[in-house]
């Protein structure tokens, strides 16, 4: 709720090419290129928010690359589980493998192996577009945010 999407184009001269699939029902609000770079010349809290989403974005975008050079994919996979259930202040998580393997910058099949081996040691439950959290001790040792690890 409240996210931007396609926020970078209007601060350049490239187009915004942002897409997203609702899972639900909401509303979208849309800001012509215009509009939005008076609304940030003209009012600094609104540019002080903008670029403070973008340093966020360009952030975990690092940290996403970083992982995918140097950390192996079970990390990577229970990394970003714990990451959504603590987003969503749920256990159980909405998303299909395909959906993962892009979080995780990974193929679906690598991460289709780690969510079977994982539900074999019984760390999750997966069904067809849901994951749900059971040992999460395991998976924060495997993502490496355990005490001791």
């Amino acid at each position: 709720p409240g996210d931007l999407l396609g926020q970078l184009a209007p601060l350049g001269s490239g187009l915004a090419t942002s897409s997203v699939e609702a899972r639900e029902a909401g509303r979208v609000g849309v800001l012509a290129t215009s509009r939005f770079s008076s609304a940030i010349s003209e009012d600094p809290e609104v540019a002080v928010a903008v670029t403070g989403r973008l340093v966020e974005l360009l952030s975990e975008s690092d940290r996403r690359r970083t992982d995918a050079l140097c950390i192996g994919i079970d990390a990577r996979v229970a990394t970003e589980l714990l990451a959504l259930a603590e987003l969503t202040g749920d256990s159980s998580v909405q998303l299909t493998q395909s959906e993962l393997a892009s979080l995780c910058l990974a193929s679906r099949s690598s991460v289709a192996t780690v969510l079977a081996e994982l539900r074999e040691s019984g760390a999750i439950d997966a069904s067809r577009g849901r994951v749900t959290l059971r040992e999460v001790d395991h998976l924060r040792h495997l993502a490496g945010t355990s005490p001791g690890s």
